[in-house]
């Protein structure tokens, strides 16, 4: 196991909120808005958090990893309808 100084402990787990801020923020847009590739981006990332769940010692990083990896149950694909457009993401 990797030994983290508090200082990365708290980076870490301010990534891990962002990250779960992303997914949240993304699910709520309109699929045509979002460029398929963001999508298969963020799904990229899904094992790697998962692997970051064999590391983690720290309280405050297994609550903002807990916080990620339950936003990504709704995104075992990208949406149907993601055609997107001049204005996307």
């Amino acid at each position: 196991m990797v030994s983290f100084s508090r200082y990365r402990l708290s980076e870490i787990s301010f990534v891990l909120k962002a990250v779960a801020t992303l997914v949240i923020s993304l699910k709520k847009a309109p699929p045509n808005k979002v460029d398929r590739s963001v999508w298969e981006q963020l799904i990229g990332l899904y094992p790697c958090l998962v692997e970051c769940t064999i590391a983690s010692a720290s309280g405050q990083v297994t609550r903002s990893l807990r916080e990620a990896l339950l936003q990504y149950h709704d995104l075992l694909k990208p949406p149907l309808n993601n055609t997107p457009t001049s204005t996307g993401v």
